[in-house]
Formats: structure tokens, sequence, C-alpha cells
């Protein structure tokens, strides 16, 4: 209860306070893993990554097939510049966590942080296997796929995401859509699919503002002013 109650104080903003109780808890109980799991993630905020890995070799003992456990201590290693006990970690993490989104999103950035976006995409192919309506999954993917660029299957990432129907999905999904024409130099196609969700949305302001930098980029600063003219009138 103690833990929970310092989660709740350190959403709400008060970090004094929750490091208070998880004290008093560690205090009576020096191997409570909660406890550990909060104290190791303020250490590596702090970069102390050194101290953070002995708080979770604690826990871990404890609970050995935690992915939050694994997950922090990928982090922590990382911190601490040790990147190929980063992996594993973080490789462990989505193995324990039967491929959950968060361990497999957390570990698909670090490979592709590392250079290694293949393997990325398929950690997140095979997380999407196991939740394929996760949002997050797939404008991972999508990003990966840029990165490689593949970019028929960022387009199918996209369209899935687009598929899943809610608003949050849509701008992304749009978002998505607009980098990828971009990437491959269809400035023509980026400036009338912005059009097409300027027209359907009215004067949104994101949407202005990427077609705008979109005539710029294609030489065309007349088009530019002309475009913010028109936005400013309306």
């Amino acid at each position: 209860a103690a833990v929970a109650l310092a989660r709740m104080l350190e959403a709400t903003g008060n970090r004094v306070g929750a490091r208070a109780r998880i004290e008093a808890v560690l205090a009576e109980d020096p191997d409570h893993v909660g406890a550990l799991k909060m104290r190791a993630d303020w250490l590596i905020g702090e970069d102390r990554p050194g101290d953070a890995i002995l708080a979770l070799r604690t826990a871990l003992a404890a609970a050995p097939r935690d992915p939050e456990i694994l997950t922090l201590m990928g982090r922590a290693h990382e911190r601490d510049g040790a990147r190929a006990l980063a992996g594993e970690r973080y490789a462990l993490a989505v193995e324990v966590s039967g491929r959950g989104a968060a361990e497999s999103l957390r570990y698909a950035e670090f490979l592709a942080a590392t250079d290694r976006p293949e393997l990325a995409e398929g950690v997140l192919v095979d997380a999407l296997a196991a939740a394929p309506g996760d949002p997050a999954l797939l404008t991972a993917l999508a990003e990966v796929r840029m990165r490689r660029g593949d970019w028929d299957g960022a387009a199918a990432a996209v369209a899935r995401l687009r598929d899943l129907g809610t608003p949050r999905a849509r701008a992304a999904a749009d978002g998505l859509a607009t980098r990828l024409l971009l990437r491959q130099e269809k400035i023509d196609e980026t400036i009338a699919f912005l059009e097409g969700l300027a027209g359907a949305g009215g004067s949104d302001i994101a949407t202005t503002a990427a077609i705008v930098q979109a005539q710029i980029r294609a030489g065309r600063a007349a088009e530019a002013r002309a475009t913010l003219d028109d936005r400013l009138a309306e």
C-alpha cells in the first residue's frame, strides 16, 4: 500500500513525498521489489547507474522473471555505457513478458538506436502478432521501415494504424503518411495530401505548417506565402 501511494504521489509531482514512502518501506524491508524498482528508476534518472544496478540485483534475486526489473537493468547498463549488457536485458525482458508491447518497444528503440533496424523490425513484428491492434507498435514499425527505405512496408503499417479508427490513430497515420511521402521526395503528392487534410479539418495549424514546409522544401516560396495569406484570411 505504501508503494502504491508513492506511485500516486510521484504521478502528481510530489517526488519528495514519494521518496519518503519508499525509504520507509526499504528501512523495514530492504528486499521489497516494488520499492527497489522505484528507487532504481530514480537513480537512473540521477545518472547513478551503478547504484541502480545494485538495487536491481537485489530485486531480481526475489523476482527473476519480472520484465520491469529487466527493463530497468537494461536502462541502467545503457546509461553506464555497457550496451551489450543492456541489449541482453532488454531482450530477456521481451522474452519473459511474452512479447509485451512496452518491453518490445523499448528493445526495438534500443536496436534502432544502435543501427540495427532490421532486428528492431523483427521485434516489432513479433509483438504485433501478440497485440495486432497496438497503435504504438504500428507507429514504431512504420518508422523503422521508413528508416530502412521499405516504403511499401511502411505504407502497410500506416494503413493498419489508420484502420484502427480512433482519432489518435488517424492523426498518427496522417503524420506518418506525410513523412513517408517526403522521404520519397514526392513533394506534389505531399502537398496534395496535406491540402486534403486541411480541407477536411479546417484551418489546422499543424497541417498548414506542414504544407508550407513542403512548399518551401520544393523551392516554392511564393506558394508558401500564398498559403499562409489564405489561412490568415480565414
